[in-house]
């Protein structure tokens, strides 16, 4: 399956006579092109903006880099609050042991460490140029696929998240717009290879941000039903491709099942106990009536008990102040929803209010003009347009009850930036969207 996709990064003839003679003669229509000078920016800005100078503490890469160094230094994946907490299923592995790597190799917490860290974040943010091509290809037509990529390669919250700090984002972003292109790719094939190998690809993404795994149940029922075709086989294919999925992710969960005697894919905080954070604060009007990890007795009592009895204990309080409270968390949620599309003003520390102003609008300019974009591709019944509405409507849920914040925006934009381009596109006059679904895998 993916050597289809390796395909996409020579320009389709077909569809470069439909791009000006300017574009096809620099060879702006190439997605290896796009993919470079994507990539070759962010090495610029990181380069220049010097921002791989970055704290030698835990500030270098939060809960993920104090795992990571956990790892590096031999003690296994564990301790993600700075200070030994024994075995953790806090963070994904994927991300946690590339990072390991590198502590390994360039030391940790160094300069050198961070300037590859964000080089690695950079390549895939330059990666999903191509992906986000191969998708909008696919589902509206090739200059949309150009369009969409270059928006991507100069897009500042992308450029912004691949420079400025360490985390999972950039890569988690690359492996879900690659299973929402292989999504697409599926459609009408038969064959039982490419549904393997699909599952096999979500369960990277999942080890990569768990999180995202919401998003693959409501796609595989997408893919059961499909016009003008059986629905039986379908379900029966997407059954294949969710026990590929959970076979790949067994190593993990065995792991999980012995160090803490229960199968899980993740601990993390639950979604209940940073919402009870936020919930506790608008009640009490104070940041220092809850419990935070960073404070010296919590961290204590984390370490006492161990991480799986202190979210199931955070946990049974959660709940309990939000039965208590429902309509103030119901607000709590509302504003929330509303931070994760068009951003939070908190999150910009103490920046002026121009700034602050400035870069809300960017974010929020973006969200609005990609939710058009989708609802032109409903008026105009482009036959995809359900497939974007998926991850936009259940991949941000789990933050509206949680917390919102820039980079847990991040892995919708690829398909905000597609629907934007598409959105452009039609009020220029210049789509042809197809009306028919692409060649099936064979």
């Amino acid at each position: 399956m993916l050597h289809l996709a390796l395909m996409g990064m020579s320009p389709n003839r077909a569809g470069r006579q439909a791009l000006p003679a300017l574009v096809q003669q620099f060879h702006l229509d190439s997605p290896l092109v796009i993919v470079t000078a994507a990539f070759l920016l962010r090495v610029l800005l990181i380069l220049v903006l010097r921002t791989f100078r970055l704290p030698h503490d835990f500030g270098f890469a939060f809960e993920i880099g104090s795992v990571a160094r956990s790892v590096a230094e031999g003690d296994g994946f564990s301790s993600p609050f700075g200070a030994p907490t024994g075995p953790t299923a806090f963070a994904a592995p994927v991300y946690v042991y590339l990072l390991a790597g590198i502590f390994k190799i360039f030391g940790v917490y160094t300069n050198a460490s961070a300037l590859t860290a964000l080089l690695l974040d950079s390549l895939f943010s330059g990666l999903t140029c191509w992906t986000i091509f191969l998708l909008a290809r696919e589902t509206f037509d090739h200059r949309i696929g150009i369009f969409a990529a270059w928006l991507w390669a100069f897009s500042p919250t992308a450029i912004h998240t691949s420079i400025s700090y360490i985390w999972e984002t950039c890569v988690s972003t690359f492996f879900l717009s690659l299973a929402l292109f292989l999504t697409v790719r599926l459609v009408g094939c038969q064959r039982i290879g490419p549904w393997l190998r699909y599952g096999a690809v979500w369960a990277v993404t999942a080890l990569v941000n768990g999180a995202l795994l919401a998003v693959f149940p409501f796609l595989l029922l997408w893919l059961c039903f499909r016009p003008k075709q059986p629905v039986t086989q379908n379900f029966g294919r997407a059954l294949v491709a969710g026990v590929a999925c959970l076979i790949c992710l067994s190593p993990w969960v065995i792991r999980n099942t012995v160090t803490f005697g229960t199968p899980l894919l993740r601990t993390g905080l639950v979604p209940e106990y940073y919402g009870k954070m936020q919930l506790e604060e608008e009640l009490q009007d104070s940041q220092d009536r809850f419990p935070r990890l960073q404070h010296v007795k919590e961290l204590k009592l984390y370490q006492d008990v161990g991480e799986l009895t202190y979210v199931a204990m955070r946990r049974r309080e959660a709940i309990q102040l939000i039965t208590a409270h429902p309509l103030a968390y119901l607000k709590l949620c509302l504003i929330r929803s509303l931070l994760y599309w068009f951003g939070d003003p908190y999150r910009f520390g103490h920046a002026d209010l121009k700034t602050v102003a400035l870069s809300m609008a960017l974010f929020g300019s973006i969200a609005a003009v990609g939710l058009l974009g989708l609802l032109l591709a409903f008026w105009r019944r482009v036959p995809y347009a359900s497939l974007y509405a998926i991850p936009l409507l259940t991949f941000p849920v789990v933050y509206y009850i949680t917390h919102a914040e820039a980079r847990y925006r991040h892995p919708m934009e690829p398909y905000l930036m597609i629907l934007t381009a598409f959105a452009i596109a039609t009020v220029l006059g210049f789509s042809r969207t197809r009306v028919i679904e692409p060649v099936p895998v064979r």
